[in-house]
């Protein structure tokens, strides 16, 4: 005990801490002036416990194997004894016997250290949450990014220390998306909140991952504000939706071919009689006139039923363009009607006075045709499907069921049938993906979930009624855009914009096509048109003409898909014989084709096949120009 003593009195007497030395059978070998003086005298039976805590049984929070075992402990503790908190460290010592003995250190906490401890441990608690949290977790303040947990890091490719004080918008925002979420941050940073603002994300590696994010403004310690971003990497998620969108479009396009072969045979039988009859008598001026007015009227409509289908079983391409609702709804009347079968009535109801949208016309004719799908799947005996348009003004709060969305404008689209309606207990996961009441294999469940998430991707919201034996509905609240308010649509006539704007200024074209008619229709308007036209009716012939033609060819107009080569290739290979040779594409194959040759890409003029003469006149010299057409 004196040897103990002496080696620990000396620099333990002298501290205010309470400090004691236990055996292993946790007996007080040694006692600290400070902690004599305070608690009293010791026996020789005296536990550590009894002397620290007044604890006559063991301690709640003892460690001493732990410590014996060679390792420090240091814990805050509250001791009921005398209300009082306390840190406590207990760490291994040798005693004289060569056996290891454990020194306890116990200091008082002042309400104010245990507050700034609570605090400490509260915001290292926090820290682990959103540093380990399955999502992404993202700051920015004053324009520089402050905080990027380690699911960012993974997503991204990019450390915290390559992130750091640096500009989100630099690293990860696309050039086509800088004006939305700039437009979002300032939303964010006056106090409002948009729910699953969604936009691609460019990664270390280049590659784009689409992110949903939820953002707000809060305050960091400092009272500084700052955007606080929780986000989702939805890429896989989209990906999937896309193509079982895309199996579902074929799905419906094989319905639908039946019925638009029978009408394209009917369309191709008043072209072939017109065009024998306009052979039959070519003396008299107004029978052929009258019966090239039968072709062109029979081919505008099959081009009609024709570009429709393709649009609609195309990959998707996103292009948003002001649109009047009730003009894509009558121009899917027929393809509806077909795809609704003969013992389904479908009926419209279509206020004259509604707004004008921007969206994208493949997805908005995706939604109607998916509504219209389900429709017909819940009238397997027939019924009437009916669509109507109309027009709400909508005020904060205005509604329940139109929670989320901002004031103004809406246009409103319902979609209704007289089927079996849905069980009140499944109506509130119909939006759910892969959610069906269909057996298995007859439906993807993904339908209603792409139609939810096209309208909440374009700011607006889709609500149901339904009850079983009578029908549903679905209202679709899309936002009016009154950015193309007083703007008129300029129709192009041949021969009144012949001379102001459509035709030559002396320029040479080289018009390159695989289809022997159209390649000389084409030749022929332009040559109309006071162009010089060379022919080549494939890619060779069209690169054998630039590198002989000693003048120079100001224009290529080319198809994407040639026998040889594709369009891009060639006009790569004429570019090397011409180098300032501007090029115009044109195709008749689906965007997804076109996309896998190469051609689609921002600052590429293009235009889809079938074209009406005025609209390639009117694109040729905007492009000669300098204006790009895509």
């Amino acid at each position: 005990m004196n040897r103990i003593a002496g080696f620990y009195k000396e620099i333990l007497d002298k501290l205010d801490s309470y400090c004691l030395v236990c055996d292993s059978k946790k007996r007080v070998i040694f006692a600290n002036r400070a902690l004599v003086e305070d608690r009293g005298g010791l026996r020789d039976d005296t536990t550590c416990h009894e002397l620290l805590f007044y604890i006559t049984d063991e301690c709640p929070w003892c460690q001493q194997q732990r410590v014996l075992e060679g390792r420090a402990v240091q814990r805050d503790i509250f001791s009921p004894s005398d209300t009082a908190h306390y840190s406590l460290v207990v760490i291994p010592v040798p005693l004289e016997n060569g056996t290891t003995g454990c020194l306890h250190i116990l200091n008082r906490i002042s309400e104010g250290d245990l507050e700034r401890k609570k605090a400490e441990r509260y915001a290292r608690f926090l820290e682990q949450i959103i540093e380990n949290a399955p999502i992404m977790i993202f700051g920015n303040k004053n324009g520089k990014i402050c905080l990027f947990n380690e699911e960012c890091q993974r997503v991204t490719g990019y450390s915290r220390e390559e992130v750091l004080g640096k500009d989100l918008f630099d690293l990860f925002v696309t050039e086509d998306d800088m004006p939305r979420v700039r437009q979002h941050c300032k939303l964010v940073l006056s106090g409002g909140f948009e729910p699953g603002f969604e936009f691609s994300w460019r990664t270390k590696s280049g590659q784009l991952r689409r992110i949903m994010w939820n953002c707000m403004l809060l305050e960091d310690p400092n009272g500084e504000p700052i955007v606080f971003g929780m986000g989702v990497d939805v890429t896989e998620q989209r990906r999937l939706e896309q193509q079982f969108l895309q199996a579902q479009k074929m799905e419906t396009v094989g319905r639908m071919a039946g019925g638009l072969a029978h009408d394209i045979n009917n369309f191709l039988t008043a072209v072939r009689t017109s065009a024998e009859l306009a052979l039959m008598d070519t003396s008299d001026p107004r029978n052929v006139q009258a019966n090239l007015e039968r072709i062109l009227k029979a081919v505008e409509r099959t081009s009609s039923l024709t570009r429709q289908l393709l649009t609609f079983s195309r990959k998707e391409i996103i292009r948003p363009e002001f649109l009047d609702v009730n003009e894509v709804i009558e121009g899917l009347f027929d393809m509806l009607s077909k795809l609704l079968g003969e013992d389904i009535r479908l009926e419209t109801i279509l206020r004259s006075d509604v707004g004008t949208i921007f969206a994208d016309r493949n997805q908005l004719e995706q939604i109607l045709v998916n509504l219209a799908v389900n429709a017909r799947d819940a009238m397997p005996t027939g019924g009437v499907l009916q669509i109507e348009t109309d027009m709400a003004r909508v005020e904060g709060g205005d509604f329940p069921e139109k929670i989320g969305l901002e004031s103004g404008e809406y246009v409103i689209i319902s979609v209704s049938d007289t089927g079996e309606g849905i069980d009140p207990k499944i109506i509130s996961y119909v939006f759910d993906p892969f959610f069906t009441t269909k057996p298995r294999g007859q439906g993807t469940g993904l339908g209603l979930s792409t139609v939810y998430s096209i309208v909440k991707q374009n700011g607006g919201h889709i609500s149901i009624y339904s009850e079983q034996g009578k029908g549903t509905t679905f209202k679709i609240y899309w936002p009016v855009s009154h950015e193309k308010d007083g703007q008129e649509t300029k129709i192009f006539d041949l021969k009144r914009d012949k001379p102001q704007g459509i035709a030559s200024r002396g320029e040479t074209i080289l018009v390159t096509e695989d289809d022997p008619i159209v390649l000389e229709t084409v030749s022929s308007l332009l040559e109309s048109l006071g162009y010089k036209v060379f022919r080549a009716k494939d890619a060779q012939e069209a690169i054998e003409i630039a590198k002989l033609y000693a003048g120079t060819i100001q224009l290529l107009f080319t198809d994407v898909v040639l026998p040889e080569m594709n369009g891009k290739e060639l006009y790569e290979r004429i570019k090397e014989e011409i180098p300032g040779i501007k090029v115009l594409f044109t195709s008749g194959y689906t965007e997804n084709i076109i996309a896998r040759h190469g051609v689609l890409e921002h600052g590429v003029s293009f235009i889809q096949k079938p074209y009406e003469l005025s609209t390639l006149a009117k694109v040729i010299r905007e492009v000669l120009d300098g204006v790009v057409i895509s």
